[in-house]
């Protein structure tokens, strides 16, 4: 370590001062981050329930609610304030140089064997220091507030494996990008672009057929009645349902979920079993919200709006890729691959923080866009109980900060997507009305039913009761 500090005054001589300004950037961050957790604390402190959540939510689980997210919201900003702190030490104390040399004496100086070993002694440290943090998460707080539903032999048994699946994967994958850096020459950038789009579509495939079966158990939907519901309202949209799984969620957590997954040709869906709690149509009405993500083409806008994020990454990477000041202005002697992607990692997070937010915004108008499509298959009053529903159970945060929720929120707050569900239904029920429709309440899902008899199947053609 004090071979390391004695880096601290020559590393800063000359070149672009990377470590300096990724500090200030880093620190006004986290600053800002810390007044948003600030803000939505105080909200998080409120005892009287806001005028527009009366009738929504019952004072009860209002407070149990709040109570919850003020404990979350605590130890996350413990937690946040660690975390810079740690990564604060590691910079300016040339941690990660210290280590690379370790790794060079431990494993020798070939770039693969260094390469890995730092990755392992890294691996290890945060493993180390994360594993409290994670224990008091799940045992503390979450048990107090009736959550947590794992026991200590089950959240060991996920770190072994986790990290078991990790010695398995990683390796291969930074021997190949440090081959693909050396060998990939000008165009290295679209080698690494291409190969990273490999292995997304890899585990699109990987994930769900060989490591999610290691965690938890994936059986067909028992209840036979919502599997047909189900299959009608997937066909009537010509949706290429494969496969419908329930999955025993609740061994961990008794917070409720359901997603979808798979290639073009074949989609599978996963209700957790505690979302099967619900009612029928409830459960339909989130399932239809889904199906909506998918009819807009929201998963495959997001999937390249990621490889295009990739490609930028990249391209920029392979004009600094080498640069000797970078490495220089964060301790480090030798340049290696690995290296050079981790400094690049942090000094492109401006860039990150300007991308992870416009992903944000966009986020919550496919949210209310996947609302409006469930409401117009005729399941709005279904989806919004469900969603009230699911809410109270997971005890949402239900007095949001609008600062926080702009710059956090990927799903719009509660009470403004019940609001987007009814002004559509208003909307449509209207329009329907202007036109001489002789069929009182009749919504547009009806007249789409008529274009196509398997929506008119799959919906009824009329919003479903509660």
């Amino acid at each position: 370590m004090g071979q390391a500090l004695s880096r601290m005054s020559s590393a800063q001589q000359g070149g672009t001062q990377w470590l300096p300004m990724f500090l200030i950037f880093s620190t006004g961050v986290t600053l800002l981050e810390q007044y948003l957790e600030y803000r939505q604390l105080k909200r998080d402190y409120e005892k009287k329930i806001p005028k527009e959540l009366k009738g929504i939510i019952s004072e009860e689980r209002f407070h149990k609610a709040q109570a919850y997210n003020a404990e979350k919201r605590v130890f996350g900003m413990y937690k946040s304030l660690f975390d810079f702190g740690l990564q604060t030490v590691y910079l300016v104390f040339f941690v990660y140089p210290w280590m690379w040399s370790l790794s060079g004496r431990c494993f020798g100086t070939n770039e693969y064997a260094q390469s890995l070993g730092f990755w392992l002694f890294h691996t290890v440290i945060m493993e180390l220091i994360g594993t409290p943090w994670s224990l008091y998460y799940d045992f503390v707080i979450e048990e107090r507030h009736g959550f947590n539903k794992k026991t200590m032999a089950l959240f060991w048994m996920d770190k072994l494996k986790s990290n078991a699946i990790a010695a398995v994967i990683g390796p291969p994958i930074i021997c190949a990008i440090i081959w693909i850096v050396h060998k990939g020459g000008k165009k290295m950038f679209l080698w690494l672009w291409g190969f990273t789009m490999c292995i997304s579509l890899a585990a699109l495939f990987i994930y769900p057929n060989l490591i999610a079966p290691l965690f938890n158990k994936y059986e067909a939907l028992k209840d036979d009645k919502l599997r047909k519901e189900i299959e009608d309202l997937a066909s009537g949209l010509k949706f290429p349902l494969g496969k419908l799984y329930q999955v025993d969620g609740s061994k961990r957590s008794s917070h409720s979920n359901a997603y979808m997954y798979g290639f073009w040709f074949e989609k599978r869906i996963v209700l957790f079993d505690t979302l099967l709690n619900l009612s029928h149509d409830k459960i339909l009405a989130i399932l239809a919200h889904e199906l909506g993500h998918w009819k807009h083409g929201h998963t495959l806008q997001m999937m390249l709006q990621g490889f295009a994020h990739q490609f930028v990454i990249f391209y920029i990477y392979s004009a600094v890729a080498w640069n000797e000041g970078l490495f220089r202005s964060f301790g480090f002697n030798d340049k290696s691959v690995l290296i050079g992607l981790t400094l690049f990692s942090l000094i492109f997070s401006p860039v990150n923080e300007v991308i992870s937010l416009l992903q944000t915004l966009l986020s919550r108008v496919y949210e209310f866009q996947a609302d409006r499509f469930s409401a117009s298959l005729g399941y709005g009053d279904s989806l919004k109980g469900g969603l009230k529903e699911i809410s109270e159970q997971n005890l949402s945060c239900f007095n949001p900060d609008p600062w926080y929720a702009w710059y956090h929120y990927s799903h719009p707050p509660l009470v403004e997507r019940l609001r987007g569900i009814e002004k559509y239904q208003a909307t449509t029920t209207t329009s329907c009305s202007s036109e001489g429709d002789d069929q009182p309440g009749r919504t547009e899902a009806a007249t789409e039913a008529e274009k196509e008899p398997l929506l008119a199947a799959a919906t009824g053609g009329k919003d479903k009761e509660l």
